[in-house]
């Protein structure tokens, strides 16, 4: 299972991150556990779908990304519209 999420940099710009799973998260989920204490927070986590595993991690962030230029074309198809 792949999965895509964007993890916040120190210069709080949003960084995409293409992993083989999903990252251990503190409650809530906004948040990467690390064994020191809290990690960086994190948006957008969703599973890759298997059509989807060859594009480029740019690709990939137009599509998955809550910024992305295809946001709208995908909240129209979950709707069914």
């Amino acid at each position: 299972m792949a999965v895509y999420y964007e993890q916040m940099t120190a210069f709080g710009n949003w960084m995409p991150v293409l992993a083989s799973e999903a990252p251990d998260l503190c409650r809530g989920g906004q948040r990467i556990r690390r064994s020191n204490g809290t990690g960086p927070r994190i948006r957008g986590l969703r599973e890759i779908k298997d059509s989807d595993r060859t594009m480029t991690l740019s690709q990939l962030k137009q599509l998955y990304s809550p910024d992305g230029m295809f946001r709208s074309c995908r909240r129209q198809s979950a709707r069914g519209v």
